[in-house]
């Protein structure tokens, strides 16, 4: 299959199809096989690792996968 047809495919595959294909892209790029620019600035990363910290300090702060989503639902119904 030429890379034209997989894109041409992607719509057609489910959303977890479409999550797997995301994780395996991950799970490789851990090898750093992907030469991409990094598109995340110091200030982000410093972000990043401050809220990281923060959540490890207090892990309940964190809220569930489905409270996020009926959260942005509801925001979206205002």
């Amino acid at each position: 299959m030429s890379f034209a047809q997989v894109l041409e495919e992607l719509p057609a595959l489910t959303s977890e199809q479409r999550r797997q294909i995301l994780d395996r892209i991950v799970e490789l790029d851990r090898g750093g096989w992907l030469d991409v620019d990094d598109p995340l600035s110091e200030a982000d990363k410093q972000v990043i690792e401050s809220r990281l910290a923060k959540h490890q300090a207090d892990p309940s702060s964190a809220i569930s996968l489905d409270e996020l989503e009926n959260r942005l639902k509801q925001r979206s119904r205002k």
